[in-house]
């Protein structure tokens, strides 16, 4: 099969039915990859609906918020841990 052009188009939905949606096309020249011109013609549709610095946004917000979690994991274990050594000088100072 040879493939001679490529479509994207995307549609965002925004608060209170503000849509918008942007469509290009993209001729495959001879010799282009067609998967590397759909990439490069995703990115040009994203950077027209101002996706590309929210998703770059949110994949910092997503990194920061796997770290704060591991952050409060450690701690989380560390009480744990403590809890355990108090239970467990608690039990050996009870007589009975």
């Amino acid at each position: 099969m040879k493939i001679t052009a490529v479509r994207v188009s995307k549609l965002v939905s925004g608060p209170g039915y503000n849509n918008t949606s942007v469509a290009a096309e993209a001729i495959v020249e001879k010799g282009d990859n067609p998967e590397t011109v759909h990439s490069e013609l995703c990115q040009w549709v994203d950077k027209q609906l101002g996706l590309q610095k929210d998703v770059r946004e949110l994949n910092e917000l997503r990194d920061e918020l796997r770290t704060e979690v591991m952050h409060l994991e450690r701690r989380r274990d560390s009480l744990r841990e403590k809890i355990k050594r108090i239970d467990s000088d608690l039990q050996d100072e009870i007589p009975f």
